[in-house]
């Protein structure tokens, strides 16, 4: 466990590190080619494209679960992909057709006059190619995850995010626009997918993967659990995916833009503060399946906690320097104002709040009882950000999402982990309350640096000086508030446990 656990934490930094490098050179380059309502549209190609994925009906998720229970009975786990890679070749022809039906009707349906007609059909159109690509492959990705081969899946990850950048670049130097970055992104999900394969194959070479062979036993297992990831799933997106498009149909497609690049900081902290947990994923998974309820209970609660501390630092500092980052980076026009920010930098601690205590239910088997609550939690979260979008715009529809959503994860979730006696409710409660009334004097100590002594770039030194006192003072708040729920030390102490 040691040296995979320790590949996979190591190569995930390297690439997010590569993401965040890559996405900060790449985007005042692109905007140098595409307009602002240009590169709005092809966002939100993107995210509509993403709810192709709803189709899949958790089978790479059961997959997941089973797999990693069960990695020394190679047969049963051939069983297993084989029926799951069956059923995505299925979804994913069905995907590409909807695809091609929602290419003639997206600008419709959008109101998007700012790009040719026949550019945005072709970018839906290659989108839906790489989304059938990538269902065909998503079971072999799904096995180098389950086998705790994390590290192989993240270096594929920055071979592709390396030559979809070269691509990108040498497109848009061609002229080819949204067009060209979408073509690159079709070549590199075909690389992903090749190699994925390519690796799965090699590594495990026992492994008989034999398409439209179907065992109904293992079918109705793998239905059983997959069914409640895709509900689910459908939840996910709309709590986390939806704000996109909603912007597009409430506000308009220029907002569209102004939201990504404004909230770019935070999706990129969020995918790093993500990986802590998904790497460790497959290994409490492993634990309950051994009987270890008790030690994944401990990884659990590190989890928790280190993923707060890290969410409510990020977002503090994100917020204090947001507005002088954009603005250096890409142009005033593209900053969402400080308002948005603060609602981006709840969102984020929300998003890294809830996501330890997701894997954690999830390893044991809690699916369906997360799914249904989930679907509750997505449609009370549509609702009140759609009503809020309506009324405060882009503001109101991220502001949503934490609002609805932390009142419903700290009910529902303690209910489940008390119910199913992984945790004692009262516990969940009292820690998670205390923890967010400290995160929000975090914000709030963020907030009053950024009113009364903002960032300014016009003098570098007075600059360093600032965020040097900022950095002083909020740690120093960490002290004040006595958050003991933030000690790293705690890392430390559990830290020699992880790796035996």
């Amino acid at each position: 466990m040691n040296n995979s656990y320790s590949k996979s934490i190591l190569t995930s930094y390297l690439r997010t590190f590569l993401q965040i490098a890559f996405a900060i050179f790449l985007t005042p380059y692109i905007l140098q080619y595409i307009s602002k309502s240009e590169y709005g549209t092809y966002s939100l190609a993107q995210s509509t494209i993403v709810l192709l994925g709803l189709i899949n009906f958790g089978f790479g998720g059961a997959l997941n679960v089973f797999v990693s229970r069960n990695t020394d009975d190679t047969t049963l786990v051939s069983n297993y992909a084989s029926i799951t890679a069956t059923f995505q070749i299925i979804l994913g022809i069905l995907g590409l057709i909807l695809g091609l039906f929602l290419s003639f009707n997206f600008s419709d349906w959008f109101k998007i006059d700012s790009a040719s007609n026949f550019q945005i059909q072709w970018v839906i159109i290659l989108f839906s190619l790489g989304f059938f690509i990538t269902m065909i492959s998503q079971t072999y990705t799904s096995l180098l995850t389950a086998y705790r081969q994390i590290h192989i899946d993240n270096l594929i990850g920055i071979i592709t995010m390396i030559v979809n950048s070269i691509f990108i670049i040498c497109f848009l130097y061609l002229g080819m626009g949204i067009l060209g970055m979408a073509i690159a992104v079709l070549i590199t999900q075909s690389l992903s997918s090749f190699l994925s394969i390519y690796r799965v194959k090699k590594y495990l070479p026992n492994l008989k993967i034999n398409y439209f062979t179907i065992d109904i036993v293992r079918f109705k297992e793998l239905f059983k659990l997959g069914i409640w990831f895709f509900i689910g799933t459908i939840s996910v997106f709309i709590i986390e995916k939806f704000d996109q498009i909603l912007t597009g149909k409430i506000v308009n497609i220029e907002t569209v833009a102004i939201l990504i690049i404004t909230a770019k900081l935070f999706e990129l902290v969020r995918g790093l503060i993500y990986s802590i947990s998904n790497n460790l994923r497959p290994y409490i998974g492993k634990m309950v399946g051994a009987g270890e309820v008790l030690k994944a209970y401990d990884y659990y609660v590190l989890l928790r906690k280190v993923s707060i501390l890290a969410a409510t630092i990020s977002a503090c500092v994100i917020i204090y320097l947001n507005k002088i980052f954009v603005e250096t980076w890409v142009g005033a026009e593209f900053y969402g104002g400080d308002l948005l920010t603060i609602a981006l930098g709840f969102n984020l601690i929300y998003y890294c709040w809830k996501l330890p205590t997701r894997a954690f239910l999830t390893s044991n088997l809690v699916v369906k009882e997360q799914s249904l609550y989930g679907v509750g939690e997505g449609i009370i979260n549509l609702m009140v950000s759609y009503l809020l979008g309506l009324k405060y715009g882009v503001i109101g529809i991220i502001s949503g999402t934490f609002i609805s959503g932390f009142i419903f994860q700290l009910i529902i979730n303690g209910s489940l982990l008390n119910n199913k006696k992984l945790e004692s409710w009262s516990v969940y409660i009292n820690k998670n309350v205390q923890l967010l009334f400290q995160s929000i004097l975090l914000i709030g100590f963020s907030v009053f640096m950024t009113m009364y002594f903002p960032a300014n770039i016009d003098h570098l030194g007075l600059l360093i000086i600032k965020f040097i006192a900022f950095i002083i003072g909020l740690f120093s708040s960490l002290l004040l508030f006595n958050i003991k729920d933030f000690k790293l030390l705690y890392f430390i102490k559990i830290k020699p446990v992880l790796f035996k």
